[in-house]
Formats: structure tokens, C-alpha cells, sequence
């Protein structure tokens, strides 16, 4: 609530236009056009990525031409792309660096994101398992999600659109850099509350379907719906504050356990190649990092599905789950977010493309270009994320199905048999190091 309150204080602050000169960031002259465009790049990828989760992944025959590996090159490419527009145009070279360097992390983990596709298969057959359950209810609870958050984007695009081509004297008395980081931080937690209440919902169906399954037929998966509307009224009354927070932390989290287990994991290999000193490098970086590593544990993505389950707060649930069932957290988590990089990918490929091509179409008298392709690029990768970010959710919660005991889910499946094959190893001390990945 105080990050929306400081946004909407910002906006009644706001003074007339400059002229093109002496604009903040943003010429007066720009602000209208550039504004019609954000909102067509925010529609229009809201529709993209209902077409590509409807249709291009539900369809298992279609599904192979949607996630192949010709996509993670073209990921690849589009950020290379991305990136050097940003170098080109000199302004924001952070953010030119960034997409560069994500690209060669990209090229890096290409080989093992490409040769995991079949996997990453066979968990969509079960989120469509779930949705076929649940029927339309379901999908109509998703796409209310995505046009809450595409209305919401809209006024956010609106506002940052007025605030760089305003006379508010923000720029003279804080600089570029801070309006940059507050219009990324309220990007960020916007579209996380989004995706965190989509995960709730999800993950709360995922885990009944489950245990609807358990009681062979004494208990209805969704009577009249009634089971989705369940978790979409907690979700914006009483857990609302948990959904908050998830949207919040969640995100970080996940990036926190990677990289702790990418130093654990070299470490590991280090210590297998009795190599001293990047064994003492390594334990040095894993022990500077185990404050927010223990935070991150507690307040990971498979909470929100067991905050929708039972009622427990989004801190409860996160601290429950890895104290009960570890492995889920250190491992099952994170073996899945490797599988959705190939979903990031594809939403990647597309935003990068939007962005190239209505951000330099666009027209500029004196404001910054780079600017516009960043607005550009997050209102594209919104769009098409969060719709993507339902295949992500409901296989977080089917995470949780798995690991929890009091949860029964198909012995014979695909994903149940490697995660079985992967904590059986982990239980006997067998290591899979980067090189053999």
C-alpha cells in the first residue's frame, strides 16, 4: 500500500510541461505518442501471451514448436540485440551490460536447457491435467489476473510517461538514477504481486486436485466452481498481506538459493579436483551469503501454495515447508526453475522483439530513446509472463504435492520418477557436477 501511495503523491506533484530542451528525460513532445504505443505494447502482449499459454502450450502436437531449442537461440540472439541497442544509443549502458551478460549466461546453459525439453513436456501435461479438471473456472480466474495487471500497467505506463516529460523538479534534486531504480522497483513488485496471486490461486488447486484424488471421489475437485473462488477470495481478503509479501520476496529468493547452490555445487567440484584455493574462495562466498541464503529458504515460492492450502501465513508456510521436507526447497525448487527458463526464454524472445521494433519506430525530438526501450521491453515482458507464469505456478504447487507426505500424486509419472531418481542420489551422496550437467 505505501509503494502505490508514493506513486499516486508523485503524480499530484507533478507541474506543466517543459519544452523539448530542458524535458526530464522526456520531451513534452514525445509524451503523448510514446504514451499511445505503451499502451498498444501492454494490450498487445496481454494477447500474445494468452495465445501462447491457450494455445501454443496446451496443445501438446503445437507445444514442440513452441518450446524448442530454435526458441532459447533466438533468446540468445533478441538479447544480444537488445543489448547492443542500448550501447549504441549511449545512454544506460548498465543496462546494455546487463542484457549482454544475461545473454552469455543464456549461451552458457543452452546445451542442458536444450537437451531438459522433454521434461519440461511432460510437467505441461500435468498442468494441463489441471486445468482440464478445474474446466473454464479456472482460465477465467488466470485471465481476470492478467487484465487486473494489464489495467494496473497502464496507469503505472501513464505515469512514469507524465512524470519524465513533467516540470517537476525530481530530476534537478535527485538525479536520473534514483527516478530509474523507483520506476524498476514499482515495475518489479507490481507484476510480482500478479504473478505471487496467480501462484496462490494455482497452487492452492493443484494440491486440492491432489487430495481430491486421494479421497477417490468422496470430495468434488470444483463444484460450480466453488474451489477456485475460494482461493481467489482469500487471496484478496484474508491472505492478501501474504500475497503481498510473496510478490515481494518470492522472486528474490529463487535467485538467492541459485546462486548458492551454483557456489555449493562448485565447490563441490573444486573439492573433487583438490583444488585448495578455490575450495577456500568458494566456502568463503557460501559463508558470506548464509544469512541470505537462511532467508531465502524461509520465504521461497512453494510457500504461497501452502499459505492457499491451508491458511497459514506466507512466512508460516515458507518456514513449515523446509524445516518439514528440505530437499524440496534446496533441490525440487530449484530443478524446477530450471525448467522455466525455457518459459523466460520464450518471454524474452517475444518483449525483446516488441521492444526493438515500437521503441525505435517511435518518434523522438530530443528525449531519451533508451529510456523508451526500457518502458517498452517491461510492459511486453509483463504482459506475456504472467500469462506464461500459470504453467510456472501450478508446477511450483506440484512441487509441494510431491514432497508433502500427506499428499498423494501419480507414482508413475515422469517427473515423480526423476525427482525420486535425484533425492535418491542426493540421499547417497552422488553429486552431478557442472560438467557433466
Amino acid at each position: 500500500m505505501g509503494h502505490f501511495a508514493v506513486t499516486i503523491l508523485l503524480s499530484f506533484a507533478e507541474g506543466g510541461k517543459r519544452e523539448t530542451e530542458s524535458a526530464f528525460l522526456m520531451s513534452g513532445y514525445d509524451a503523448g505518442s510514446w504514451a499511445s504505443i505503451l499502451m498498444i505494447v501492454c494490450l498487445l502482449s496481454a494477447i500474445i501471451g494468452l495465445i501462447l499459454a491457450g494455445f501454443g502450450l496446451m496443445d501438446s502436437s503445437v507445444r514442440g514448436e513452441v518450446l524448442s531449442a530454435g526458441v532459447l537461440m533466438a533468446n540468445i540472439l533478441v538479447q544480444i540485440c537488445v543489448g547492443n541497442t542500448f550501447l549504441l544509443l549511449k545512454q544506460h549502458y548498465s543496462f546494455g551490460l546487463y542484457f549482454l551478460s544475461s545473454a552469455l549466461m543464456c549461451l552458457v546453459r543452452y546445451r542442458m536447457h536444450a537437451s531438459r525439453l522433454a521434461f519440461l513436456g511432460s510437467l505441461m501435461d500435468l498442468v494441463t491435467e489441471i486445468f482440464t479438471a478445474y474446466q473454464y473456472t479456472l482460465v477465467v480466474a488466470c485471465a481476470l489476473a492478467l487484465a487486473a495487471q494489464t489495467l494496473v500497467l497502464l496507469w503505472w505506463g501513464a505515469f512514469f510517461v507524465s512524470l519524465f516529460s513533467s516540470s517537476l523538479p525530481l530530476g534537478a534534486l535527485a538525479g536520473e538514477w534514483p527516478t530509474l531504480l523507483f520506476l524498476l522497483f514499482s515495475w518489479y513488485w507490481i507484476t510480482q504481486f500478479f504473478q505471487a496471486l496467480v501462484s496462490f490461486v494455482l497452487g492452492g488447486c493443484v494440491l486440492w486436485y491432489y487430495e481430491a484424488r486421494r479421497l477417490e471421489g468422496r470430495e468434488e475437485v470444483n463444484p460450480g466452481g466453488a474451489r477456485v473462488r475460494l482461493y481467489s477470495t482469500c487471496a484478496l481478503t484474508s491472505s492478501l498481506g501474504s500475497v503481498c509479501k510473496g510478490g515481494l520476496y518470492a522472486g528474490l529468493s529463487s535467485r538467492v538459493l541459485s546462486l548458492s547452490n551454483l557456489f555449493v555445487e562448485q565447490r563441490d567440484y573444486a573439492l573433487a579436483l583438490r583444488s585448495t584455493y578455490v575450495v577456500h574462495f568458494y566456502d568463503t562466498c557460501i559463508a558470506l551469503m548464509a544469512p541470505l541464503t537462511h532467508f531465502a529458504r524461509r520465504n521461497n515460492k512453494l510457500a504461497l501454495s501452502i499459505s492457499a492450502a491451508y491458511g497459514f501465513t506466507y512466512s508460516k508456510s515458507g518456514i513449515d515447508q523446509y524445516n518439514k521436507y528440505p530437499q524440496s526447497v534446496d533441490m525440487l525448487l530449484l530443478d524446477a526453475d530450471e525448467e522455466m527458463q525455457t518459459l523466460n526464454a520464450l518471454g524474452n524472445t517475444v518483449a525483446g522483439t516488441m521492444a526493438l521494433v515500437f521503441a525505435l519506430s517511435a518518434q523522438n525530438t530530443g528525449s531519451s530513446r533508451s529510456l523508451f526501450l526500457l518502458l517498452v521491453y517491461l510492459m511486453a515482458y509483463s504482459g506475456v509472463t504472467l500469462s506464461l507464469h500459470c504453467y510456472s505456478a501450478a508446477i511450483y504447487g506440484f512441487v509441494v504435492a510431491y514432497s508433502n507426505e500427506e499428499t498423494i500424486v501419480p507414482p508413475d509419472s515422469i517427473p515423480v520418477l526423476r525427482w525420486g531418481r535425484k533425492l535418491e542420489e542426493r540421499r547417497h551422496g552422488v553429486h552431478r557436477y557442472p560438467a557433466e550437467l
